[in-house]
């Protein structure tokens, strides 16, 4: 029983709670744009912040949203957050220009965490791509 103790108290950061996708599907929306979502990936940073990726794609724009929990870093602004992301080595920019949004939300248990967008590509230029290995929902299918 003292070692369960002792390990919810190393608990350092929660793990981000969002529903996986459970279906592999292409929906088509009310104006007709297909949206499909690509895959997903789960790990942690070097700060033992854990995160969740999930990548999806509308209307040929490949986008990628990154879930980690804001405990200490509440106050930080897009630059600071395009930075960790580069030095965990999560992401890889490939333009000057960095797509990327993030706003702070609750997950499905209601833990505060940061909710990342990047544009990854469009029908003309790929702007980033992800350094880690997504796992395909259609795999969750089979």
């Amino acid at each position: 029983m003292e070692k369960t103790v002792e390990n919810i108290m190393e608990l350092k950061y929660p793990h981000p709670h969002i529903k996986p996708q459970a279906t592999y599907t292409d929906t088509i929306d009310e104006a007709g744009a297909i949206d499909k979502d690509l895959g997903y990936a789960e790990g942690s940073f070097s700060d033992a912040r854990p995160y969740r990726i999930e990548c999806w794609v509308i209307e040929q724009v490949v986008m990628a949203t990154i879930y980690f929990s804001d405990r200490n870093i509440k106050t930080w602004q897009k630059e600071q957050l395009i930075t960790y992301l580069e030095q965990e080595k999560l992401v890889e920019w490939l333009t000057v220009e960095k797509n990327l949004q993030g706003k702070q939300a609750k997950d499905d248990l209601g833990i505060a965490l940061w909710v990342v967008n990047i544009k990854l590509k469009d029908e003309k230029e790929q702007f980033a791509k992800l350094k880690v290995t997504l796992v395909p929902y259609q795999q969750l299918n089979e």
